[in-house]
């Protein structure tokens, strides 16, 4: 745009004609007389004064500057520029900047210096083309078609650059000093032509210059978060709505479109449209819930759509607050759940036709043991000895199969069973049925140790051949008898944290001297249910031994 060393950063002259020693010019303009005889009177004395210390200690940057050349220039260009003068000067930079070295700068204050980061008056005139931007210019041709147009007051904000390189942000304002120089013009100044604002009306020109950089910055920064908010609200894949206190719509992205066939125009400002008419009483609470400060998380709402479509769907809601604290409106983030609630309900449905199959099953699984029971039973009644008793020991394993089988089945988390809900009833029902007439008394503490659900089954085969030993052969000749079971998880003698102990003792007449339970029994030397002990002590992956004493005294111990 030309010779910008001949242009300030509001364009303005520092050659010799007017402004080349500018502290004495300055000086010049304060000798002026302002007295009739050309003297200063006292008066007029204290009154410049004021206003010199009022201008030189103002907090804002102040200038007074001389546009009266430059409104006699774009009086004479008017009319080849015809109505648009704005156009014409951006065309024509040579000529902006012609006209930017027609400006005198009479004044600056104290504070005008410390923006610009200048030592002195004649340092800030001389060094003004380094601090002009490419604004700057624009800004210039705008204060130009106002002085055209006329104008006596004008503001804009641009950018421009201190003497030390630094960049600030300014809003400039100007307003034409009309005291003084309206009859000046009048007596002394050439008549505008066509009716234009003399020259002279344009000869003091006031000048404030605020630094609102940090109000630019911060202006920035919230303009790039709305930006990203904006961005957050288009690019989320959940429909989000916000509405004020009297439920009208204020915010609705694109997801919530796409959901609903709503646009924002259409919901913008009315009511929220998606609330089904039997679901008004629950929106209702929920309105209350959030005007109450309440958060609401992951609920199951029904929402319609534009074609009358119902929509399950999941909402998480909160209030909105403003700075202060005070509620504004309400925040909703909606999740379509309706594919997910077709699949449970299909899961449902089949979890429904599995319980029946195992409902089935089992019943048809108690009926063939309970057969097989009842055959062996008849069988054995047909039987001498030692047939019958190996019948019979056969059918009250079978019974003992199908208590533990049928508790089994009730329990409500088979993969882990807590062994203190489990063993003791178990105890007790296997005692009852095997005394048959004798009275068997349990004594059974069990701690809360939960165990994996295959420890269950081997564990309640032991615990029934142990009382089913204990009533044939340790009560003999007797109508009562004791037992104690105890299942700790201290781990005993093993000493291990994680390992579970069960010690068995009955009050019976004890087992042989022969029968031990450290190692598997010879076939001679056991029956039928220690060596089943064994096997299940096995499948534990545990160990079993026998104390000594006259009543019988096994301890078993497997991990959890």
């Amino acid at each position: 745009m030309g010779d910008r060393n001949r242009q300030t950063s509001r364009g303005y002259s520092s050659d010799g004609s007017q402004g080349g020693d500018s502290e004495e010019y300055l000086s010049k303009e304060n000798r002026m007389a302002t007295g009739d005889d050309g003297r200063r009177t006292p008066e007029c004395l204290t009154e410049e004064n004021q206003y010199r210390r009022l201008f030189e200690s103002s907090p804002v940057a102040l200038w007074r500057e001389d546009f009266s050349e430059v409104k006699r220039r774009l009086n004479a260009i008017l009319p080849e520029a015809r109505s648009d003068i704005r156009g014409y000067l951006q065309k024509r930079p040579g000529l902006v900047h012609e006209l930017a070295t027609l400006v005198r700068i009479v004044d600056v204050n104290r504070a005008t210096l410390r923006l610009y980061r200048a030592e002195s008056k004649s340092a800030l005139v001389q060094a003004l083309p380094h601090v002009f931007t490419e604004g700057s210019w624009e800004v210039f041709i705008e204060e130009l078609a106002t002085i055209a147009a006329d104008g006596t007051h004008f503001s804009a904000r641009t950018e421009q650059r201190a003497l030390n390189g630094e960049p600030f942000n300014v809003e400039l304002r100007w307003s034409v000093f009309e005291e003084g120089h309206t009859a000046e013009a009048q007596s002394h100044g050439e008549p505008g032509e066509s009716g234009r604002a003399a020259p002279e009306r344009y000869a003091c020109l006031y000048v404030s210059a605020i630094d609102i950089t940090e109000q630019v910055h911060t202006r920035r920064r919230l303009e790039r978060s709305e930006a990203f908010y904006r961005a957050l609200l288009r690019s989320s894949p959940l429909p989000i709505t916000s509405f004020d206190l009297e439920g009208n719509v204020v915010t609705w992205n694109d997801a919530a479109e796409q959901k609903f066939g709503w646009s924002f125009d259409e919901v913008y400002g009315n009511p929220l449209p998606i609330i089904p008419e039997d679901q008004s009483e629950a929106f209702g609470d929920e309105l209350v819930q959030l005007r109450w400060g309440q958060q609401i998380n992951g609920k199951e709402v029904v929402r319609v759509t534009k074609r009358g479509e119902n929509v399950d769907m999941l909402l998480s809601a909160s209030p909105i607050r403003d700075d202060a604290g005070e509620f504004i409106g309400f925040l909703g983030v909606l999740e379509d759940i309706t594919e997910r609630k077709r699949k449970e309900e299909r899961i449902s449905a089949l979890l429904r036709q599995k319980e029946l199959v195992l409902r089935e099953s089992r019943h048809r699984v108690k009926n063939n043991m309970e057969l097989t029971r009842a055959l062996l039973a008849l069988q054995a009644a047909e039987q001498d000895e030692p047939a019958r008793s190996a019948l019979e020991e056969a059918g009250g394993r079978i019974r003992s199969m199908m208590i533990l089988y049928d508790r089994l089945y009730r329990l409500e988390y088979p993969d882990e069973l807590p062994l203190n809900e489990f063993v003791p009833p178990l105890v007790a029902e296997i005692a009852e049925l095997a005394g048959g007439a004798k009275t068997i008394e349990t004594s059974v503490d069990v701690a809360d140790i939960v165990v994996r659900g295959q420890v269950v089954a081997p564990l309640g085969l032991i615990l029934n051949e142990l009382i089913v030993n204990s009533c044939k052969h340790g009560f003999v000749g007797r109508d009562r008898g004791t037992i104690q079971v105890s299942i700790t998880a201290d781990g005993g003698e093993h000493g291990n944290s994680s390992w579970v102990t069960l010690r068995y003792e009955d009050d019976g007449v004890g087992l042989p001297d022969s029968v031990r339970f450290d190692e598997y029994p010879a076939e001679g030397d056991s029956t039928l249910g220690l060596r089943l002990i064994w096997e299940f002590v096995e499948q534990l992956a545990g160990t079993s031994r026998r104390e000594d004493g006259p009543a019988t005294s096994i301890v078993i111990g497997f991990p959890p």
